[in-house]
């Protein structure tokens, strides 16, 4: 009898003892995996962040006129200034040479060459002919044409 008290004495201190120990590591594990996925999200925000200025960028740049608002060659200026801050420089330049047509590049290979970049992966079936492209008399043939 006198041995299952001390066994339960023994387990109600060795609890009391470990109990505050399990639940800080518990807690801190907690805290880093949700710091962690906190860290991804915020990663995912500024990856979308940039994509948008590049697609913004390419969706103006190659297309504007000699009679296009100085507003438009403003903001395509912007972007572009913004885009040399962060890109790696073979990808601004890729996007350079895309914009006018130049070392048989175009808009379309641009966009895919900085998409890997930002996602880490090259794509498997997405190529510049088969980006949507909305623009008039465009037709239907893909991107690229």
């Amino acid at each position: 009898m006198w041995e299952l008290a001390t066994v339960g004495v023994a387990a109600g201190i060795i609890g009391a003892i470990l109990g505050p120990i399990a639940k800080t590591c518990l807690d801190k594990s907690i805290d880093y995996f949700t710091n962690r996925k906190i860290e991804e999200y915020r990663y995912d925000v500024r990856i979308r962040e940039q994509a948008s200025r590049i697609g913004e960028y390419l969706a103006v740049a190659p297309f504007l006129t000699a009679d296009d608002d100085p507003a438009a060659y403003r903001r395509a200026r912007q972007l572009a200034f913004e885009l040399a801050l962060y890109l790696p420089e073979e990808l601004y330049i890729h996007l350079s040479d895309g914009i006018v047509y130049r070392n048989g590049r175009n808009p379309f290979s641009a966009l895919l060459a900085v998409r890997e970049h930002l996602l880490g992966t090259e794509p498997k079936l997405l190529n510049d002919m088969n980006i949507i492209f909305h623009a008039p008399n465009a037709g239907n043939s893909g991107g690229g044409q």
